[in-house]
């Protein structure tokens, strides 16, 4: 699921959610997921992208919690 929220973000967003040049940096966002939402971003999107994209597994959305979501019940994906 982290990889496909990594991809709804960037197909959403235009960039990646984790990006940084040094890559110890890039570690570090992508261990603590610090990523910024977008403006245009909808208050359901940005629901689901920090629901997958949320680094404990345990606490992660599933395929199963993230198919009856707004988002994607509205075919916006």
């Amino acid at each position: 699921m982290w990889s496909c929220g990594c991809i709804l973000y960037v197909l959403t967003a235009g960039f990646m959610p984790f990006d940084e040049p040094q890559l110890a940096a890039l570690f570090l966002v992508i261990t603590t997921a610090r990523f910024n939402i977008p403006s245009h971003f909808s208050a359901p999107l940005t629901d689901l992208v920090t629901r997958i994209l949320t680094v404990d597994p345990k606490k992660r959305a599933t395929v199963v919690e993230a198919r009856p979501h707004a988002v994607v019940r509205a075919g916006l994906l």
